[in-house]
């Protein structure tokens, strides 16, 4: 094949590539499937990493609206005792 601009010859994609014998193949496959056996791993991994996670950030986030809840608790607790003493007082 000859190039229309410059007028060489083409090499052609499949004439000078060598011949792939099977154990190439065969070494190739068995490539593709450890890598995919890798991955498959690591994304388990990452996974169960991400789960983790999630469970503590909800861990921790029951804490700090337990936290919350006893901090209002107590300030109505206080209101209270404070409009009690205030009641006592006007009488």
């Amino acid at each position: 094949m000859v190039c229309p601009r410059c007028q060489r010859q083409l090499r052609s994609a499949g004439r000078n590539r060598s011949p792939r014998s099977s154990v190439t193949v065969r070494g190739r496959t068995e490539l593709m499937k450890q890598r995919q056996l890798e991955r498959e791993e690591r994304e388990k991994k990452e996974e169960i990493d991400r789960e983790k996670q999630r469970r503590k950030q909800g861990q921790e986030l029951s804490l700090i609206r337990q936290k919350l809840q006893e901090e209002e608790m107590r300030k109505i607790a206080e209101e209270r005792r404070r409009e009690k003493l205030e009641d006592i007082r006007a009488k």
